[in-house]
């Protein structure tokens, strides 16, 4: 990633200006920069020592410096007159739209907010959040992620109108957000159930609102699912007899969220098979989420695939 000191866009919304720009840290770049930069082809390394010595002596006062880390960072020009919830309530809409790019828990690492007035012309006030999350979500949302291996990135994306369609659109996806966010990469059974049940319904309103009632369980797949999920939904209810993965769904769901309905189908599908079952849900509705607010149907597709999990 390349650094720059200037914003790389903003966007202005209701409450004022989001500018997405670059925070680095360097290291001084010494002037004999072969002792930093080396290459086995000697003479490539004299003559890089030999130029880099040639540019000292031509800009004498430019100290160059070698980047060891870079991050994006996230500035809001709020001109409302918001208070810290309001304002910690739009952090958490970006926070929320990375979470779902990159299929994994995103938090602000931290938060200031400058404050100016005529009395003070600026006092940085740091901001500590209260938030319940365990040990794993944490763990999660830390873990390092190369953009080399992200299959969305700034270069396949426009990002800056996903996030203007995203600030749109935001409290409306908030119940399958929630489900990235806390992710733990554990299951029981309690939760599979409640996430059957719950992904299920998504898909009825998916369906619901392009006239799709008829096919509510079976429309999202064959639309926003990929080929892969398809095959793999598909292998799942075959392996208990079902051939329908419409009436599949709809009876696990139903067999789940009803009370004295027999269980049938539900003590046929393994453990692993429900794991898989609910993240090929989850991604089939991400993939509705992705296409609405803009992203190209082979980038989600790339997206889908690259974060599947397989069942054979």
């Amino acid at each position: 990633m390349k650094y720059s000191d200037k914003p790389l866009f903003s966007i202005s919304t209701g409450y004022g200006k989001i500018e997405i720009g670059n925070n680095a840290k360097f290291n001084f770049l010494h002037k004999d920069v072969s002792s930093q930069i080396y290459s086995q082809n000697q003479d490539a390394q004299n003559k890089l020592k030999q130029v880099f010595e040639e540019l000292g002596h031509e800009y004498p006062n430019a100290n160059f410096m070698l980047k060891k880390d870079i991050e994006y960072r996230i500035f809001m020009n709020i001109d409302i007159g918001l208070d810290i919830v309001s304002a910690y309530k739009h952090i958490n809409d970006i926070s929320n739209l990375f979470s779902i790019l990159i299929y994994a828990p995103v938090y602000p690492d931290s938060i200031h907010i400058l404050k100016k007035n005529e009395e003070n012309p600026s006092v940085t006030l740091v901001v500590y959040p209260s938030m319940s999350l365990g040990n794993r979500t944490m763990e999660l949302s830390l873990k390092d992620r190369s953009h080399f291996n992200m299959p969305i990135t700034k270069k396949n994306i426009d990002l800056e109108e996903i996030i203007k369609q995203w600030l749109n659109t935001s409290n409306d996806y908030s119940t399958i957000v929630s489900s990235v966010q806390n992710e733990t990469g554990y299951r029981d059974e309690h939760s599979l159930h409640g996430e059957l049940v719950l992904y299920s319904t998504q898909f009825e309103s998916i369906s619901y609102d392009t006239d799709q009632k008829e096919s509510k369980y079976e429309y999202p797949i064959n639309e926003y699912g990929t080929t892969k999920i398809k095959n793999n939904v598909k292998r799942i209810f075959e392996r208990a007899g079902e051939s329908d993965i419409g009436k599949g769904i709809g009876s696990l769901r139903n067999e789940i969220a009803h009370v004295g309905r027999p269980k049938k189908l539900l003590k046929k599908i393994t453990m692993r098979d429900k794991v898989y079952l609910s993240q090929y849900m989850q991604l089939t509705i991400l993939g509705f989420i992705l296409n609405e607010i803009g992203i190209k149907k082979t980038v989600i597709n790339e997206y889908q695939d690259k974060f599947i999990s397989y069942t054979e």
